[in-house]
């Protein structure tokens, strides 16, 4: 499907899309962290909270809730068991890489009110070293990188994408259709330029390819014989 083909996410669908977004990045990235961190050393985060402010009162300031999140060397289990909350006061990990699904006008990703806005929170407490976010309705990524303790916008390549050297891929938008959803996505791509497959097109490139059929083979002997085998 051509870019062209895609329609924007609708208002009204953009919670399924989200879920499918998030979704759609772990399976395709989880086969290249695997390769760059093995051992499970490294944690993923899909709308798994991330507590960094455990003297709040109000327990909603004590957390962040980022939809797709990417921690380098950081045990995926903690105490043997699956994380609830990612306790960064606890567990200092530096090189985080934060993605946002935004819905609305993406006023919250960008507020940069201290204590309070995502924005602020990714950029000093957290000290997030990429912060990506993409507005599936209104068709735009905006990706920031840590400079000197501060997120400052970057410029694409002039290919769209962004590289990320931490996870070995760049990510830019995608158009075709996932779960059932033929939408713009967030996607990622090799050092190559090689789009990372999703399981789905793993297996369907790995299927032998179809040999050809009576007719296909009398169509192609009718070329060879410089007849066109529509006119007979």
């Amino acid at each position: 499907m051509s870019i062209a083909e895609a329609a924007p996410v609708a208002s009204d669908a953009v919670d399924d899309y989200r879920q499918a977004q998030r979704c759609l990045l772990t399976e395709v990235l989880t086969p290249t962290l695997d390769r760059l961190h093995p051992g499970d050393s490294y944690f993923v985060g899909c709308g798994v909270g991330i507590e960094w402010n455990p003297e709040a009162s109000d327990p909603a300031a004590r957390h962040v809730y980022p939809d797709w999140y990417f921690v380098p060397n950081a045990p995926r289990l903690k105490d043997g068991e699956p994380r609830r909350a990612f306790e960064f006061w606890r567990e200092v990990f530096r090189n985080m890489i934060v993605i946002e699904c935004v819905t609305g006008d993406g006023h919250s990703e960008r507020d940069p009110r201290p204590h309070r806005g995502k924005f602020w929170i990714y950029e000093r407490p957290l000290r997030v070293i990429s912060y990506l976010i993409w507005q599936p309705e209104a068709q735009r990524l905006d990706v920031y990188e840590d400079r000197h303790g501060r997120l400052t916008a970057q410029a694409m390549t002039d290919d769209g994408r962004y590289w990320t050297p931490e996870m070995d891929c760049s990510f830019g938008v995608w158009s075709g259709a996932y779960r059932g959803i033929a939408a713009r996505w967030l996607r990622a791509w090799d050092r190559d330029g090689n789009l990372l497959p999703t399981a789905a097109e793993r297996a369907a490139a790995s299927r032998p390819e179809a040999p050809p059929s009576r007719v296909e083979r009398l169509a192609a002997r009718l070329r060879e014989l410089g007849v066109d085998p529509d006119s007979v």
